[in-house]
């Protein structure tokens, strides 16, 4: 698969909905597979599980803004935020490389 957009898996985009406990609730998210994958990827560098991830990043929250909408809106910023970046500026994402996701640097997009 080359880093033609349109050539992307569909299963990337696809969304996947996971139940976390957050402070003893269950709180459902749905987030797209990508997103999940990157979740997972920066929980492991941090060396704990997704869901204490997701909840020390739902503690980072003003409590206003604890909304499930908000939440997913912001586990999506957090990707694109943290995810691990190259010196050339290239997403560096190995560990979710088999998903053949291939990303444009800035330079390259018209």
């Amino acid at each position: 698969m080359g880093n033609d957009i349109f050539s992307l898996d569909p299963i990337i985009y696809e969304y996947r909905i996971r139940n976390i406990s957050i402070n003893e609730a269950r709180v459902t998210i749905k987030l797209e597979n990508i997103f999940w994958k990157i979740l997972t990827f920066l929980a492991e560098q941090e060396k704990i599980s997704t869901d204490e991830f997701l909840t020390n990043l739902y503690h980072a929250l003003p409590v206003e803004q604890r909304d499930r909408d908000i939440f997913c809106s912001f586990l999506r910023f957090a990707c694109l935020l943290f995810s691990p970046i190259d010196n050339s500026g290239f997403k560096a994402l190995s560990k979710i490389d088999s998903l053949g996701v291939y990303f444009i640097p800035p330079s390259n997009i018209n």
